[in-house]
């Protein structure tokens, strides 16, 4: 069960409260992520969300746990992941400025060979449309708290320049953008990505986790008719520092030895297509291609994935 939710109040202005099973997106999903691209399972919260929204800005309070799938069993109910918060998003009349700052308390529990992690993270998202065919947009991100025996105190950020060519209302969308995750250092953790998307061009089937990371990216995004968009993404990867590991997920880094940085590319092409009011449909194919460094600690010279999905909304 991905979302089973009751919720009191309208979605365009005023308050609403949100109570049940829900995704719980937050800006680019780098730290909150809703994986409904490139993933069968998506990623939902058992959560309580209360939001007023008017006509120029939006706030959000949230509270709950992370739901965790299980394979041919329902999801278990209350994780021992819990995330509590707030959201907002402020607006200039039209649109031209907007900014959504977030604070986020994160408390995991020791697992296997993960330590208890309790991380509060402050940040926010700003974008700028300079032209109607220009916009800037970048993200920062800074944490406070424990990684085990060890400081969680890194950072994080995002900056992208996106152009629309203005000929049509099915014009193209480019976009060039940088990140960055600082690594772990003496008696500090890397910083932590928390529950981000899968996908959004900043989640973990890029192949990386957003920790201890340099990401360069193209990308293009196009309406080609009402119905279809194609999206089309080329990565490039390095670690920050040659001194910690390779993290793919949300757990210990993977150890490489040697000074060596470079860690590959990864292109990936989707379509997505409404079949119908209810019904969307996509389909994507990925192509990572790993670095001399990657290849030498055993993975394979290339790795593809290929998905093709549809969804039905009630």
């Amino acid at each position: 069960m991905h979302q089973l939710y009751a919720q009191w109040g309208g979605d365009d202005s005023g308050w609403r409260l949100r109570a049940g099973r829900q995704e719980l997106p937050l800006g680019d999903e780098r730290l909150l992520g809703a994986d409904r691209d490139w993933c069968n399972v998506g990623r939902s919260f058992d959560a309580v969300a209360l939001e007023h929204r008017t006509a120029a800005a939006a706030v959000t309070f949230l509270a709950g746990t992370s739901v965790r799938p299980r394979n041919a069993r329902l999801d278990r109910f209350l994780s021992p992941d819990r995330v509590a918060g707030v959201h907002a998003r402020f607006a200039t009349a039209g649109g031209r400025l907007e900014a959504a700052p977030y604070t986020l308390f994160t408390l995991r529990r020791a697992e296997g060979e993960l330590p208890t992690r309790s991380i509060a993270t402050i940040g926010g998202q700003v974008q700028a449309r300079l032209h109607p065919a220009l916009t800037l947009a970048g993200e920062l991100a800074h944490q406070a708290g424990r990684w085990g025996s060890l400081s969680a105190s890194g950072w994080a950020g995002s900056w992208d320049v996106a152009y629309t060519a203005p000929w049509s209302d099915h014009a193209p969308t480019i976009t060039g953008g940088f990140s960055y995750a600082s690594p772990a250092g003496d008696r500090r953790a890397s910083f932590d990505d928390l529950y981000p998307a899968g996908y959004n061009s900043a989640g973990l089937v890029d192949p990386f986790a957003w920790r201890n990371l340099k990401n360069a990216a193209l990308s293009l995004e196009w309406p080609v008719v009402p119905r279809v968009r194609l999206a089309l993404e080329q990565h490039f990867y390095w670690r920050a520092s040659a001194a910690d590991g390779v993290y793919v997920d949300d757990g210990l880094p993977i150890p490489l030895s040697g000074h060596e940085t470079w860690l590959g590319s990864h292109a990936n092409a989707a379509l997505f297509f409404q079949v119908h009011e209810k019904i969307e449909g996509r389909a994507g194919w990925g192509w990572f291609v790993p670095g001399q460094l990657l290849r030498e600690s055993g993975v394979p010279r290339r790795s593809r994935t290929l998905y093709v999905s549809l969804e039905y909304s009630l």
